[in-house]
């Protein structure tokens, strides 16, 4: 996905599907809707692709900025999210999703501004849904999420500002880093998550080895550039 409404001539609006030989997919056709509208996706294995972000009311009729669309590119019409809006009396909030992530069991996380289903109080910053479009999860986490990464345990990480968090239950959270961390050092650009525990960025350039539910902090490196500290665009981990 991104700002183009063509690929080598073909109409392609905002997405498009490269085979693996680097040419287009011309079985994927997205929706022409989609065309001039900020969105983000992610794709499943099976050629599945969850769309979220400004969407018309012709694709979202509930209006929660979440849509499947089928490995042809069409809209499946059968997913539709269990949504529940807030009950009466409460204080409403315009739905907006900045991430979305693909999750292995068909489903799927998103990160925005959600409705907080069936309780009064601010919305939603992260939730999760099942493949079916069940609700699996909400959390408010009080601050703008910067990242979410989704383990291969299925376990759902979040940074807000100087600190990371592991999700867990319905809504509830748990501290793995942050300035209350008894092995608290330092802040932190990024992070990933491992087999071994989670790898953080800090701003030092160190690359700093915490495990959830664990005072253990472990320093693994330090990246320089000469004298200056070097600043990793990001962390991943090759499996």
């Amino acid at each position: 996905a991104g700002t183009f409404s063509h690929v080598d001539g073909v109409a392609a609006p905002r997405m498009a599907r490269f085979l693996p030989d680097g040419t287009l997919d011309r079985s994927f056709v997205p929706p022409a809707e989609l065309a001039g509208r900020s969105i983000v996706s992610a794709a499943y294995p099976d050629g599945r692709v969850m769309v979220a972000g400004e969407l018309p009311a012709g694709l979202d009729p509930q209006g929660i900025g979440v849509i499947r669309l089928r490995p042809d590119g069409t809209v499946d019409s059968t997913f539709r999210p269990l949504l529940e809006w807030t009950p009466e009396g409460c204080d409403r909030f315009e739905n907006w999703v900045a991430q979305i992530h693909a999750t292995a069991d068909g489903g799927f996380v998103a990160v925005g501004q959600l409705p907080r289903l069936s309780r009064c109080g601010p919305p939603a910053q992260v939730v999760r849904y099942s493949a079916s479009g069940t609700l699996l999860g909400q959390w408010q986490l009080n601050d703008r999420v910067d990242t979410v990464r989704v383990a291969s345990s299925q376990s759902i990480f979040a940074q807000h500002g100087p600190t990371l968090v592991e999700l867990t239950g319905f809504d509830q959270k748990s501290l793995v880093y942050g300035p209350e961390h008894p092995g608290w050092k330092d802040g932190f650009l990024g992070f990933a998550v491992t087999g071994r525990g989670v790898l953080l960025q800090l701003y030092s350039g160190k690359l700093l080895r915490v495990f959830p539910n664990s005072s253990v902090t472990v320093e693994v490196s330090r990246f320089t550039f000469g004298t200056d500290v070097m600043n990793l665009n990001y962390v991943r981990v090759l499996k």
